[in-house]
């Protein structure tokens, strides 16, 4: 009898442990409301409360749709997905399968647009009536590489709080109590443990910051080991605020991370049109970085990626990657530089180079020269 109820418990706790439980998401919600079917599904306004409290092993399923981290004007809303849970866009609200939905067809909207509707996100002075959106509207903090974000729209998130300074000098590190002014559209953050989401088949577009606009993620405690992955996603018309950098990507500190199929599109920022990243070696494979723009004729550089080493060693390696029609005043596509003893050794490999436009020195690749000098390699 023993042995019968152990192997009744073993069974049981296999079951619990395994299972992924579903949570059906419509923007009304359905039936009873409870999200275990799509004939009940939760309602938009209830999915932000729930991603953040969900267990490991959870799905969200959300149907083709807007959905607001709130109902109010509270800009510190965001959607905050907790470890291990998963959310998935693109449905139409009958699949069965993760397979059957269609995130093109079916756009799933994450948007930060509270309070006045309908703002726009251009490359003009922050329209007043932007300045009521969120300060991010996907919020990831010590997650690790189970959470998923994928097939989703993440857009209008304006990380625009009044701490901190608005802009750096060369070589100076985003800190971790500027948050306020970092990551409009997704901020991913490493405070006690390594902040490793994966983030695959997303648009992440007209977001505004002063850092990392469309995303911002700081490695923090990571170092050595760490992983981070983005992967076929399209970063579009996000622009970094007054002197900042990264209009699309802030990368900091994140030495394993992986940036594969992604189109950088239109984004703009002072450093960094398009990536800008610091003390970090990511791979970034069969990208296409085009127009871009980084401070052209003001003094900024990097239209579509920005390395920058500082006091420590930042070697980013690119395969088959495109840059075409970027701008900056410096380094129209790529601008390297190291600085307070840093090292950068960035490495390019079967990488095409084509209308990209500098004001002041190299269309193309520009190396800062300091001590030690800034060296690329291009196979």
């Amino acid at each position: 009898m023993k042995k019968l109820s152990f192997l009744i418990f073993y069974i049981f706790l296999s079951l619990f442990s395994f299972a992924q439980p579903i949570v059906y998401v419509t923007p009304s919600g359905s039936g009873t409301g409870s999200g275990n079917s799509w004939a009940n599904s939760l309602s938009g306004a209830q999915l932000v409360n729930r991603v953040a409290i969900a267990t490991a092993g959870t799905q969200f399923w959300v149907a083709a749709g807007t959905y607001k981290p709130t109902t109010t004007t509270n800009r510190a809303a965001s959607f905050s997905i907790a470890t291990g849970v998963s959310v998935y866009g693109g449905f139409a609200g009958s699949e069965t399968s993760l397979g059957q939905r269609n995130y093109t067809a079916n756009k799933t909207i994450l948007s930060g647009d509270i309070g006045i509707p309908h703002d726009t996100t251009d490359h003009s002075a922050l329209p007043v009536s932007q300045a009521d959106n969120s300060y991010h509207v996907v919020f990831f903090q010590d997650v690790d590489a189970t959470t998923q974000l994928n097939g989703l729209t993440v857009r209008e998130g304006v990380a625009n709080l009044a701490n901190g300074p608005t802009s750096y000098l060369l070589g100076q590190e985003v800190q971790a109590n500027d948050i306020g002014k970092t990551g409009g559209g997704i901020h991913n953050i490493s405070l006690t443990k390594c902040s490793t989401p994966s983030i695959t088949n997303c648009t992440i577009e007209q977001n505004r910051g002063s850092f990392g606009s469309g995303l911002y993620s700081s490695g923090g405690t990571c170092g050595q080991g760490s992983t981070f992955l983005i992967s076929n996603c399209l970063f579009r018309a996000n622009e970094s605020i007054g002197l900042g950098s990264g209009g699309a990507i802030y990368l900091h500190n994140f030495t394993n991370t992986s940036i594969k199929g992604c189109l950088f599109l239109d984004n703009r920022s002072f450093w960094g049109g398009g990536v800008f990243v610091i003390n970090c070696n990511p791979q970034i494979t069969n990208c296409i970085f085009t127009g871009n723009h980084a401070g052209f004729n003001i003094g900024g550089s990097g239209g579509g990626l920005f390395v920058d080493a500082y006091n420590q060693d930042c070697s980013p390696i690119l395969y088959n990657c495109l840059f075409t029609s970027n701008q900056a005043t410096g380094g129209g596509a790529v601008f390297t530089g190291s600085f307070f003893n840093g090292t950068s050794t960035p490495r390019f490999f079967n990488c095409s180079f084509t209308q990209n436009k500098s004001s002041s020195n190299s269309g193309g690749l520009f190396p800062f020269r300091t001590v030690p000098m800034a060296t690329a390699t291009i196979n």
